[in-house]
């Protein structure tokens, strides 16, 4: 990512966290404060990070249509920073405030076109009694998909036709928690997701919807969790770029679709002890993808489906003292179905993928009183 637009989301998120800090200072007194900082460093090493079909992996270890892949590899070594900052004020009987301000990075070892920077704010209100209200927005301003075919471009030039297509991302959520039992929650959450893409692809520019619930069950000590939730996403792309003429159907592609989230994950702790704390995690998620497009010539997704099954487990260590590490393994598999026989495309569609990878976290207390 750009120099520039990496200083403009730093400047961005500090500014919002900083005015955030500054109303918590001001509140009214409370028992207790702290400012806790957060570093991380993780690796992964992901052998097909930009989701290519099968054929086209084998398309491009063969150097056939070199023109659709920016890229080095379709596997790399990611290199994965975080910092976060946290402001956290208890007030009795549970009741609390925390602010948190995170960035994290992601730094490709061989394909550096597909390097990217995020950022996010948090605001969570407690208000005792196993209720809590939380806000957050996330910013990522500039991801790679990868090269796109642009049907605006002229053909028989001996140009190329393919282009890079980059989207920046904003997320806002909304979600409220609420203790039903001694050791259950329930929550109903809110998130808006808006995707703007480079000039090249302006029709994919989206506004998706995804409201949804989540139960979570934690035993008594927290030797053993369970957590699932369920939630529908609706998708409505642009799905033209302007430049038809009135009355045509344009020629663009239709990425929008509806679709359900279903989840599940647990936790179990296997030791407990002077060495610390290891735990065990696995988390399963279904998701469901109907595209809406009504153009036949849209062959990407005229009477598409998909289903992705992914699938993580991982291990926890908290040993004593200010660090914690984190394995996991990550497979991910994405079928697509269409109506008709679909020719090769660049457009994501039935993949698999493999993720395994490592983080090391450092945490400090700052400040508290």
């Amino acid at each position: 990512m750009p120099l520039v637009r990496r200083a403009w989301l730093a400047a961005r998120v500090a500014g919002i966290a900083g005015a955030l800090l500054l109303v918590a200072s001001a509140a009214t007194a409370a028992s207790k404060e702290s400012l806790r900082l957060n570093l991380g460093l993780g690796a992964v090493l992901d052998d097909n990070f930009l989701e290519y079909s099968d054929g086209q992996v084998a398309d491009f270890k063969a150097g056939v249509n070199p023109d659709r892949y920016s890229i080095e590899s379709v596997d790399d070594v990611t290199i994965e920073p975080t910092a976060s900052l946290t402001y956290e004020r208890e007030r009795r009987r549970g009741a609390g405030r925390t602010l948190r301000m995170r960035w994290t990075g992601s730094f490709q070892g061989k394909n550096g076109t597909a390097d990217h920077g995020s950022g996010s704010l948090l605001w969570e209100e407690a208000f005792g009694k196993g209720r809590s209200l939380t806000l957050s927005v996330y910013e990522l301003p500039n991801y790679y998909v990868r090269q796109l075919f642009d049907e605006d471009l002229p053909s028989g030039t001996g140009a190329t036709r393919y282009r890079r297509a980059s989207f920046a991302l904003t997320l806002a959520s909304i979600a409220w928690k609420q203790r039903v039992a001694p050791r259950t929650l329930v929550s109903v959450a809110y998130q808006y997701e808006r995707r703007n893409y480079n000039d090249d692809f302006l029709e994919r520019d989206s506004d998706t919807h995804e409201p949804g619930a989540g139960l979570d069950w934690t035993q008594r000590g927290g030797r053993l969790g369970f957590g699932t939730n369920i939630a529908y996403r609706a998708s409505s792309a642009r799905a033209e770029d302007g430049n038809d003429p009135a009355g045509i159907t344009p020629d663009d592609p239709d990425v929008s679709y509806h679709g359900v989230v279903l989840g599940a994950e647990g936790r179990v702790q296997l030791a407990r002890g002077r060495s610390g704390r290891l735990v065990a995690e696995a988390a399963y998620e279904l998701r469901t993808r109907d595209y809406t497009s009504d153009r036949v010539a849209d062959r990407s997704h005229f009477d598409r489906q998909d289903q992705l099954n992914d699938l993580t487990l991982g291990l926890r260590w908290n040993p004593p003292g200010p660090f914690s590490l984190r394995t996991f393994y990550q497979h991910e598999n994405n079928h697509a179905s269409f109506g008709a026989l679909n020719p090769p495309t660049t457009d994501p569609a039935s993949y698999s993928e493999n993720r395994i990878g490592a983080s090391l976290t450092y945490g400090t207390t700052l400040w508290k009183r």
